[in-house]
C-alpha cells in the first residue's frame, strides 16, 4: 500500500502494494536529530502517491495516485483525520497533478489533456480547460 507520513508539515511518500482503502493511524516517532517524540499521522492510501498538494491554511492536503481511477485524487483533513474522494467517476484520463486555489475552495485537477476546476463546497465542476498544445505539465 502507498503510505503517506505527515510529520511537522512535511510529506514523505512511499509505495507498497495494498488493499486500496485509505486508513489513518496516529504514531509517536522518535526523532534522532532533535531528540524527543513527535506526533505523526500515517495514511495508508492503498496506491502509490505521486504528489501531495497542501492547502494554504494547512489543514487540508490532496494526494494524487495516477493508477487510482476514481480514487486518483483524495482530499485529506488533518484536524478530523478523514479522507474524501471528490470524484465518483473516473473521466478516463490519467490525473497528472492537482493544486488548491490559494483563497477559494477550488481544486484544480490536471489530466493528460485538460485541467478541471472543482468547487469543493458546492461539489461541482466550475471550469474545464482544454490543452491545445498537447500534454499538460505541472501546475504553478
Amino acid at each position: 500500500s502507498g503510505q503517506l507520513q505527515v510529520n511537522q508539515g512535511l510529506a514523505q511518500v512511499s509505495s507498497q502494494d495494498g488493499s486500496g482503502k485509505v486508513k489513518w493511524s496516529k504514531l509517536k516517532l522518535e526523532e534522532t536529530v532533535k531528540g524527543g517524540k513527535h506526533d505523526c499521522v500515517c495514511i495508508d492510501l492503498g496506491k502509490k502517491a505521486s504528489q501531495c498538494a497542501w492547502h494554504s491554511k494547512g489543514d487540508y492536503f490532496a494526494t494524487v495516485s495516477p493508477t487510482g481511477n476514481n480514487m486518483a485524487v483524495l482530499v485529506h483533513q488533518l484536524s478530523k483525520g478523514g479522507t474524501q474522494t471528490p470524484f465518483n467517476k473516473s473521466k478516463g484520463n490519467k490525473v497528472v497533478t492537482c493544486l488548491f486555489h490559494p483563497s477559494k475552495p477550488i481544486l484544480f485537477v490536471a489530466s493528460e489533456n485538460h485541467v478541471r476546476a472543482f468547487h469543493l463546497v458546492k461539489q461541482e465542476l466550475v471550469a474545464k480547460l482544454v490543452s491545445g498544445s498537447g500534454a499538460v505539465t505541472p501546475l504553478a
